[in-house]
């Protein structure tokens, strides 16, 4: 099966990757319907242009939007920053963790503590 040039497997792929992944489809739906409409044998249906123009502006305006908040995003430093506290809870139970003595209980405490010093 092929859905727009790609296998299944690899539009999910592009699928996962976000709104920029859904933007990129979008994109490629426009030019894919525009393919199509002017390859017809009776010429292109002028509504059917229209219609797809405003498809293609609508996905453009979407891709600039994503593309827009992923630099606004980045320029921020919104990203996944951990504090000092939390990297040394992190580091201490996975030194702890490997531990043989460890029970079942034992980390679940270490868990909860973990839990408890990133703030979560």
């Amino acid at each position: 099966m092929n859905i727009l040039g790609f296998s299944p497997e690899q539009l999910i792929a592009v699928l996962q990757l976000g709104f920029s992944g859904v933007a990129f489809v979008f994109l490629l739906m426009s030019f894919m319907l525009l393919k199509s409409e002017q390859s017809r044998e009776t010429g292109p249906n002028d509504k059917m242009l229209r219609a797809i123009r405003q498809f293609s502006l609508m996905s453009l305006v979407f891709a600039v939007l994503v593309g827009g908040i992923a630099l606004v995003d980045k320029s921020l430093g919104t990203g996944n920053t951990v504090s000092a506290q939390c990297e040394q809870a992190i580091s201490r139970a996975k030194l702890l963790s490997q531990s043989p003595e460890q029970t079942a209980d034992t980390l679940r405490g270490l868990i909860a503590t973990t839990i408890n010093q990133c703030g979560n």
